[in-house]
């Protein structure tokens, strides 16, 4: 999070062993990403104020 000093959202697709794309700005938002399976991790990260966000996600 040295890049995201106040919240970030990381997602993790398939790699669990490492960390996974560390997410904090408006450039992430729209983006589709693809798993490795159909497993994924999603974790949220705050030092102030709140975090939100919103996830749409599609099995194929």
């Amino acid at each position: 999070m040295e890049g995201c000093p106040w919240q970030s959202i990381e997602i993790n697709l398939g790699q669990f062993d490492l960390y996974g794309m560390i997410m904090c700005c408006q450039s992430a938002v729209g983006q589709t990403y693809t798993s490795v399976s159909n497993l994924v991790a999603i974790r949220g990260a705050i030092r102030y104020n709140q975090l939100t966000f919103g996830l749409d996600y599609r099995i194929i």
